[in-house]
């Protein structure tokens, strides 16, 4: 039996350790690969005449083995930074597309803590192309046996 005293805190740090998954490097590629992957369920890589995704603010690289599991359809995919592929804030170079996924933080979304045995994230993806179109949106993942699965998304913002 714990004292009624302790109770509380011991009942604190079993939520933050479920709230608050540990990711490695592997897992934040295997987040980043279903987010991306979501995606382009959505729009056709065939809209562009280039891919750029960016690691800037993922907090973990990706390298070419990434770059080739990603749906793209045989369209030029390449790894960059920002800065080396835009134009100005809203305007890719040649009207490609730049993927740009940040680091995924525990899931603000309370209602992923008790179905998701290691816990939620959110991982959000901006992407910019030309001033008619951009976005950002928020992915809300939890982690399966198989893997991860994206249980909710919030568009943030889209032109």
């Amino acid at each position: 039996m714990i004292p009624r005293p302790l109770a509380p805190m011991i009942l604190s740090v079993l939520v933050g350790c479920v709230s608050s998954p540990n990711l490695t490097p592997d897992d934040v590629r295997d987040l980043t690969h279903v987010v991306i992957v979501d995606f382009f369920s959505r729009y056709s890589p065939q809209e562009w005449p280039h891919i750029y995704v960016t690691d800037e603010y993922l907090g973990a690289s990706l390298d070419s083995a990434f770059l080739a599991r990603l749906p793209t359809d045989s369209v030029p995919t390449s790894l960059a930074t920002r800065a080396d592929v835009e134009v100005s804030p809203d305007l890719i170079v040649g009207g490609a597309l730049l993927l740009q996924p940040s680091r995924p933080v525990p899931s603000t979304d309370v209602r992923a803590i008790p179905n998701a045995p290691g816990g939620g994230v959110d991982e959000v993806l901006t992407f910019t192309s030309t001033s008619d179109f951009g976005g950002a949106f928020e992915y809300h993942l939890e982690r399966s046996l198989g893997g991860w699965r994206i249980r909710r998304i919030t568009v943030l913002w889209q032109a």
